[in-house]
C-alpha cells in the first residue's frame, strides 16, 4: 500500500495520477519507469493526455493489484515543480552527499526518497515558467529539474527526515540552481521522457557543440540536411541512420547527444517515423555500439541468437520479411551443433593481446563468445509491452504494427481511411450501422490492447469477389508478420504450429469445415482458450499465451459450427453490392497506399473510445441465426423441424399431439423404428430411447406410463408434444426469432411427418 504524503494530499482528488512499472529496453541500459493508465492497466499513459489519468484512490489500487512498481503524478497544468537529483544518497546508510543535502535546506519543502533508493525527489511549487532541464552536477550526481513541463514524477512517500510536509515555492531556487549548473556543465537531454511525444524536454544540440565538431564536413552534413543518403546508401535511410551513429560512437560523442540528433536533424527522419520511435532511440545506438566494439561479433548477433526452446537450446536465425520490409522474424531454429557444424566451414580473424593475428571456426567462435546474443528467458509473445527485452532476458517476439499512426495533414484519421470504412458499413454490414459500430470498436478494442477479443469475426458470401477477404487483408496489414490468412486446415488444426504463437490476428479463409468435429474443437480452442500448446518440429512441446483474433471467411453456406457458441462470434450480413467491382477495389487501396494505412491505425488507436465497450454483447445478426440453423444437430434439430412443418413424427391417427411410439401399421413403423433409422447420425446413435429422455427434459415432451392414450379401446403408448404456440416460444427463447414455413398455423396438423 503506497501512503499519500500530506504534502500531496490536495491532489488526491484531481485526475493527474498514473502508475509505473520498470521496462528494460536492451541490456545494457538500466531500467526506465514507463508510466501505464490506472483504469486501463494493458494501456500506456501519456504525460501529455490528461485522459490517460486518474486519481490517487484509482492509481493505488491498480498499484496494489500487483503488476506495477509504484504511482506517479502528472505535473502538467499544476503548479508542481520539483527536482530529482540521481545517485546522491548512500542506500545502505541514508547519508546525502554534501550538494545534496544542502539543495534541501536551500529549498525547505517536502522532500522524499526515490524508488532506486539512491537518489532524492525535493517537490515545491512553481510560478508558470516552464523548465526542463537535466545537469550534471558532480562525479555521477546529476539534477533534473522541472516546472510545468509534460512529465510525471514518481511518489514513494517515503518522506526525507526532517523535511516539512507542506510544499512552498522553489521557482526563485530553481532559477538560481539552473543557472549554477550551467556555468559549470553543458546540460545534457532528458533520456527519460518519451521520445515519442517529441518532448521540448530533448534539447537541440548546434553543429558547434564540442561533441560534434570532430565529425567532419561529410558526416555533419548527412546528419544535418540528409545529403548522401541517395548517393552513398542507396536511398536506404536506415543504413545511412546506422552508419552515422557508429561514426558519432567512434568519435567519443554521448548517446544522449546522439538521440538529440536523431529527434531534430535530417538523418533522424526515418527513426521518427517508425512505429514505435522509444524503441527504435534505445535499440540504434546499442546496436551501433555493438558493431563499433567488435563488428563480426555484432554482424553475428544481428542474425543469430541463443535461446531455450521447449526444453532443448537452439540457436533461432532472423531474416527479413519480404512482405514488411524493415521487419525481422524467426525463419530457422537449429540446434548449437547443427549451427557450428553449418558455419565451421567460415573462419574468423581477430588481433590477439600481443598483436598477433589468429584464426578460429567461425562457428565455434560465437557460439562460445560470452558476447553473443542469448536470451535465459526464452521467447515470448506480450504484444501488450513494446520493450524488446522483458525482464532482462525475455525476448518479446512482439515487433510492434507494420506502420506509424499518423492522421493526415488538416483531417481525423477516420478522413484519411474513409473508402475503406465505407467499405465495411455498406458491404461488410450491409449498412447496419449498429453493426459496424460494434466491428470498428472490437477491431479498436484489439488495437488499443493487443490483447484475445475471445469473439470470431465471420464473414460468408456466396459470390466470391465481394470484399470480405479485402477487409480481413487491410486489417491484417496494420499488424505485420503478426498477422497471417491461411487457406490450409493444416495451418489452423496441424500438428506443427509455431506460427500461431506471435500472431495478433489470424484469417481462415475457406480454411475451415464446420462439420468436422476436429476443426470445430480448434476453433473453439483458438477463441476460447488462453493458452496454445505449441508444438515446434524436433523440440518438445511446450504452452504459450494466447493472443489469437480470428477470423473466418467462407463462400459455403455452412461454415462456423456455431450451435453451442453463438455467443462467441459476431457473423454481420455481407453485401454482394460491390462484387468482382475491380475499380472499386482500386480506388480503396490507392488510398490506403496513400497514407491511408497509416490513418487507420490513428483511427484505431485514438477516435474510437472503447472503455464501455463489451466485446461479448455480440449482435444477433440475421447471418448469425443462418448458421445456428445450419449447425443443429440431433434433438433440437427434429425440434425445430417439427416446429417449421407444424406436425409431430409418427402422428397418431386421433391425437394430432401424439407421437406414436410402436405402430402396428408397417407404414407407420412408430417413433423407435423413426429414431433408429433416420438420416442424422446423432439421433440415429443416440437411440429413440435417449431422445424421448431428451425431449422430455429440455422440450417438455411427455412420454412413458402416463403418455398412454386410448386407441379403439386399446391402450397405446404414445409421446405427447406440448402445444405448438408453446414450443415454437421455448425454441425462440434459445436460439432467437425464427421465420417458420406455416407461420400461421398455431396447432398440431394431423398429417404424417
Amino acid at each position: 500500500m503506497i501512503s499519500l504524503p500530506d504534502a500531496l494530499a490536495e491532489y488526491a482528488a484531481q485526475k493527474r495520477w498514473v502508475v509505473w512499472r520498470y521496462v528494460r529496453t536492451a541490456p545494457d541500459k538500466k531500467p526506465t519507469k514507463v508510466p501505464y493508465q490506472p483504469e486501463h492497466p494493458r494501456r500506456k499513459a501519456k504525460n501529455n493526455d490528461p485522459s490517460t489519468w486518474s486519481d490517487f484512490a484509482c492509481a493505488s489500487s491498480a498499484c496494489d493489484a500487483g503488476g506495477f512498481d509504484g504511482v506517479g503524478v502528472c505535473i502538467r497544468g499544476s503548479d508542481i515543480a520539483a527536482f530529482d537529483v540521481d545517485d546522491c544518497r548512500n542506500a545502505g546508510n541514508g547519508l546525502l552527499h554534501p550538494w545534496a543535502e544542502r539543495l534541501v535546506e536551500r529549498a525547505n519543502t517536502y522532500a522524499e526518497i526515490t524508488p532506486s533508493k539512491t537518489g532524492i525527489r525535493i517537490i515545491g511549487r512553481g510560478n508558470g515558467v516552464k523548465i526542463h532541464r537535466q545537469q550534471k552536477v558532480i562525479d555521477d550526481i546529476k539534477c533534473e529539474s522541472y516546472c510545468v513541463a509534460e512529465r510525471y514524477i514518481t511518489v514513494t512517500g517515503d518522506a526525507m527526515p526532517g523535511t516539512p510536509t507542506v510544499l512552498a515555492d522553489i521557482s526563485e531556487l530553481m532559477a538560481e540552481v539552473v543557472a549554477e549548473l550551467d556555468a559549470t556543465t553543458t546540460a545534457d537531454v532528458d533520456t527519460d521522457a518519451p521520445r515519442e511525444q517529441h518532448s521540448e524536454a530533448v534539447a537541440n544540440i548546434e553543429p558547434s557543440d564540442p561533441r560534434l565538431a570532430n565529425l567532419g564536413a561529410d558526416w555533419m552534413a548527412l546528419g544535418l540536411e540528409g545529403k548522401g543518403i541517395a548517393e552513398k546508401y542507396g536511398g536506404d535511410r536506415s543504413n545511412a541512420v546506422f552508419a552515422f551513429v557508429c561514426e558519432c560512437l567512434r568519435t567519443g560523442i554521448a548517446e544522449d547527444a546522439i538521440a538529440s540528433c536523431l529527434m531534430h536533424w535530417k538523418i533522424g527522419e526515418h527513426v521518427r517515423d517508425q512505429a514505435n520511435v522509444r524503441r527504435a532511440l534505445n535499440r540504434v545506438p546499442w546496436r551501433a555500439r555493438q558493431a563499433v566494439e567488435d563488428s563480426k561479433l555484432f554482424e553475428m548477433n544481428e542474425r543469430y541468437c541463443v535461446l531455450p526452446i521447449g526444453g532443448k537450446t537452439r540457436v533461432a536465425t532472423w531474416g527479413d520479411d519480404p512482405d514488411f520490409p524493415g521487419h525481422q522474424n524467426i525463419v530457422m531454429v537449429a540446434s548449437l551443433a547443427d549451427f557450428k557444424a553449418l558455419h565451421d566451414k567460415y573462419r574468423h580473424s581477430y588481433q590477439k593481446e600481443d598483436g598477433t593475428t589468429a584464426e578460429v571456426r567461425l562457428g565455434a567462435w560465437w557460439v562460445g563468445h560470452r558476447n553473443r546474443r542469448q536470451y535465459d528467458g526464452g521467447m515470448r509473445f506480450m504484444p501488450s509491452r513494446d520493450e524488446e527485452i522483458v525482464n532482462g532476458n525475455t525476448l518479446n517476439l512482439w515487433l510492434g504494427f507494420s506502420v506509424a499512426a499518423r492522421k493526415p495533414e488538416g483531417k481525423s484519421g477516420k478522413a484519411g481511411c474513409q473508402l475503406l470504412l465505407d467499405h465495411g458499413l455498406k458491404i461488410i454490414c450491409s449498412g447496419d450501422e449498429q453493426h459496424f459500430d460494434y466491428l470498428m470498436k472490437r477491431e479498436a478494442l484489439i488495437a488499443q490492447r493487443r490483447l484475445r477479443s475471445e469473439i470470431a469475426l465471420g464473414l460468408r458470401t456466396e459470390e466470391e469477389g465481394t470484399g470480405k477477404g479485402f477487409w480481413c487483408r487491410a486489417m491484417n496489414y496494420l499488424y505485420g508478420v503478426h498477422a497471417m490468412q491461411v487457406q490450409n486446415p493444416e495451418h489452423v488444426v496441424g500438428k506443427h504450429n509455431p506460427h500461431l504463437e506471435k500472431l495478433l490476428r489470424l484469417t481462415a479463409d475457406e480454411a475451415l469445415f464446420a462439420q468436422s468435429p476436429i476443426h470445430r474443437n480448434a476453433l473453439y480452442n483458438l477463441i476460447t482458450e488462453p493458452r496454445l500448446t505449441i508444438e515446434p518440429k524436433f523440440v518438445n512441446v511446450y504452452t504459450a499465451d494466447n493472443h489469437l483474433n480470428v477470423d473466418v471467411i467462407s463462400n459455403a453456406e455452412h461454415f462456423l459450427p456455431v450451435s453451442g457458441f453463438a455467443r462467441r462470434f459476431f457473423v454481420p450480413t455481407v453485401s454482394s453490392d460491390r462484387a468482382n467491382d475491380h475499380e472499386y477495389f482500386r480506388k480503396i487501396m490507392h488510398q490506403l497506399h496513400e497514407g491511408g494505412y497509416e490513418a487507420l491505425l490513428y483511427h484505431l488507436l485514438n477516435e474510437i473510445d472503447v472503455r464501455d465497450f463489451n466485446v461479448r454483447d455480440v449482435p444477433k445478426t440475421a447471418a448469425l441465426v443462418e448458421q445456428i440453423a445450419y449447425s443443429r444437430k440431433g434433438v433440437d434439430l427434429l425440434v425445430e423441424i417439427a416446429c417449421n412443418e407444424g406436425r409431430v413424427p409418427c402422428v397418431h391417427n386421433q391425437y394430432a399431439h401424439v407421437s406414436v411410439i410402436t405402430g402396428r401399421d408397417p407404414r407407420y413403423p412408430g417413433f423407435d423404428h423413426f429414431i433408429e433409422h433416420h438420416r442424422d447420425r446423432e439421433l440415429a446413435r443416440m437411440g429413440s430411447l435417449m431422445v424421448k429422455r431428451r425431449l422430455a427434459k429440455d422440450w417438455g415432451c411427455i412420454t412413458g406410463r402416463t403418455a398412454r392414450v386410448r386407441e379403439g379401446g386399446e391402450r397405446v403408448s404414445g409421446l405427447i408434444w406440448p402445444d405448438l404456440a408453446d414450443l415454437r416460444a421455448k425454441f425462440v427463447v434459445k436460439y432467437g426469432p425464427q421465420q417458420w414455413q406455416h407461420p400461421e398455423e398455431v396447432v398440431w396438423g394431423k398429417d404424417q411427418f
